[in-house]
């Protein structure tokens, strides 16, 4: 098992934080970082493939020259109806509170990469407490949450693309703790943002969740943190 985990984190690792505006290096633990200007955001020009996706290239895919990282999925936009492709089981590679939790390939790749980042600073047991549901497992919790500012309609949650996950730290929530401050610190660095944060909920459409976090790539999580942009306000910048 070891072996097999170790290979898909350094596949997915080499193919995933490759390329655009600087090159992540993971080996033997160690992170080489690159500076991003502030200027034009990471999709300007190459945002919109020139080619149709089924002639998309995995490598394009991984490196998000694509905009499958960037979907919008919100209150207003629906999730796609088939995001099942690339999903993995979680629990071969990180904690989770429930064994069979399925991840996009490429967020929980990151996710896994993360989780051993925090481990080397002390915090050795965050947790993937939610990720991949399906349109009938969204509609169940709908129907049974109290307070719906916390929970999106099915059909429109992005835990439906597989590339949300909330997170937790020994199964506890991360709000107003020491990891969920490294989180909201450190999380851009492997591609992820929180998603909902304080101060945007006219913007998002959902009240603050310190757990709530979505992977979209280096480069654009990066600029997002910089800029203190939502992914409604980055996937505006387009228009």
């Amino acid at each position: 098992m070891r072996k097999i985990r170790k290979t898909f984190i350094l596949f997915c690792a080499t193919v995933l934080f490759m390329g655009g505006y600087g090159v992540y290096m993971i080996a033997s633990g160690s992170q080489i970082d690159f500076e991003m200007p502030i200027g034009n955001p990471p999709f300007v020009g190459r945002i919109e493939p020139s080619y149709s996706p089924a002639e998309r290239s995995p490598v394009d895919f991984y490196l998000g020259l694509d905009n499958d990282f960037l979907l919008l999925v919100n209150k207003e936009h629906a999730a796609p109806a088939d995001l099942t492709g690339n999903l993995v089981k979680a629990s071969d590679y990180v904690k989770t509170l429930n064994p069979e939790m399925l991840l996009n390939e490429s967020a929980l790749a990151a996710l896994t990469i993360m989780f051993e980042a925090a481990a080397e600073v002390g915090f050795t047991d965050f947790r993937a407490t939610a990720g991949f549901r399906t349109y009938e497992q969204q509609r169940e919790l709908y129907e049974k949450a109290v307070d719906k500012s916390f929970v999106a309609p099915p059909g429109h949650s992005e835990h439906q693309t597989g590339l949300a996950v909330d997170i937790s730290y020994h199964g506890v929530n991360i709000g107003n703790s020491v990891q969920g401050n490294w989180l909201m610190e450190n999380s851009y660095k492997y591609g992820f943002i929180l998603r909902y944060p304080e101060g945007k909920t006219d913007i998002t459409g959902f009240s603050f969740e310190p757990w709530h976090y979505r992977f979209v790539g280096i480069d654009h999580a990066r600029y997002m943190f910089e800029n203190d942009l939502v992914l409604e306000e980055y996937v505006g910048l387009r228009d």
